[in-house]
């Protein structure tokens, strides 16, 4: 479980110094990033799952240092709009991105009165779930989050995974709501298996 934070990503890959000076002049508007999840996984605000590539139409571009391979950026995702804004070294093509979000956008969802192992609703983003709140605790679970797979006393896991298991969250359901259960985390695991559990089979790993 978390706090929020800023929402920060890796960049594992992206483009040359000259295509990203391109990029200011038009000749190659939309560039790729590579990006392989969060710095710092507690901000709901947007998720990495998995290693994604991304296209980012760049609008902005100034010397972070004075060495020329240091740059910070600002752009928009191709094809949604999405403001993004980051940091990037061209020699080594390493760096980081965040996803601006609009906090007016985010509001609570309650779970109609109803407590699930502590929890009582959901940030919501753009009609999205990306957190899970426990206000006693004062603390969330977010989309992206790591945690290790806990069985119940005799072991049994409602997704089939195994217990011990590394998992990353990757969505939320309503509990009770269209024939669901308390099975509302979605989490998918190294080897690709998808399923939901229980808030109470996740031990966050902090």
């Amino acid at each position: 479980m978390s706090t929020i934070n800023d929402p920060v990503y890796r960049i594992s890959a992206g483009p040359s110094k000259f295509d990203l000076m391109m990029s200011i002049f038009g000749e190659k508007p939309v560039l790729e990033f590579t990006f392989d999840g969060p710095t710092d996984t507690t901000n709901p605000l947007h998720s990495a799952i998995c290693v994604q590539t991304i296209k980012i139409r760049i609008l902005t571009v100034s010397r972070e240092d004075g060495s020329g391979e240091s740059w910070n950026f600002e752009g928009k995702i191709s094809g949604n709009d999405q403001p993004v804004k980051g940091y990037y070294h061209t020699r080594n093509r390493r760096g980081h991105l965040s996803f601006p979000a609009n906090k007016t956008d985010v509001h609570e969802v309650t779970f109609g009165g109803n407590i699930i192992f502590g929890f009582s609703g959901f940030l919501c983003l753009k009609g999205n779930y990306i957190a899970m709140l426990n206000k006693d605790q004062g603390t969330m679970m977010v989309l992206g989050q790591n945690a290790v797979i806990r069985g119940d006393s005799k072991g049994y896991v409602p997704s089939g995974h195994k217990n011990g298991q590394l998992v990353t969250v990757v969505g939320f359901k309503m509990p009770f709501h269209r024939g669901e259960s308390d099975c509302i985390v979605k989490v998918i695991s190294d080897d690709g298996k998808f399923g939901s559990v229980k808030p109470s089979n996740l031990e966050v790993i902090k």
